[in-house]
């Protein structure tokens, strides 16, 4: 049988407030809403999250479980409160703000390596979750 496929945003930016940090932002969740719906709020940290799979890699993400909030820096801005839920619009999608931190960005021996662990992992996240 065919299922509804949940489209996903993200929104991905370069951060130097902490260069070794990877931050994520959905507006502690509310920005996806129909995937946190769907699968709970597991989505957003465990080890089957996009952050998660990073996490495994041994490259520093935050929040890094479900015991503390969002840095309000970095919580998403107006790519996430305008098309997610929040914006109160019907046609609404799931979007993940990452602010990727400087190190990973910058430095080639990290960059290469950064890019293939994050490709892989939104892929995985994508086919398990989205499709």
């Amino acid at each position: 049988h065919h299922h509804k496929s949940i489209p996903l945003l993200l929104d991905i930016h370069g951060q130097s407030f902490d260069e070794q940090m990877i931050f994520r932002g959905t507006q502690n969740g509310l920005s996806m809403q129909n995937l946190v719906n769907k699968y709970g709020t597991e989505i957003l940290w465990s080890n089957e999250s996009i952050c998660g799979k990073l996490k495994l890699y041994n490259i520093n993400v935050f929040p890094e479980n479900d015991k503390c909030a969002e840095n309000p820096k970095f919580n998403g801005g107006f790519t996430i409160r305008n098309y997610s839920g929040m914006s109160k619009q019907s046609n609404t999608i799931d979007c993940m703000q990452l602010e990727i931190g400087k190190e990973y960005r910058l430095l080639d021996e990290k960059m290469d390596y950064f890019c293939e662990i994050l490709a892989n992992s939104i892929m995985i996240f994508v086919n398990r979750y989205c499709e």
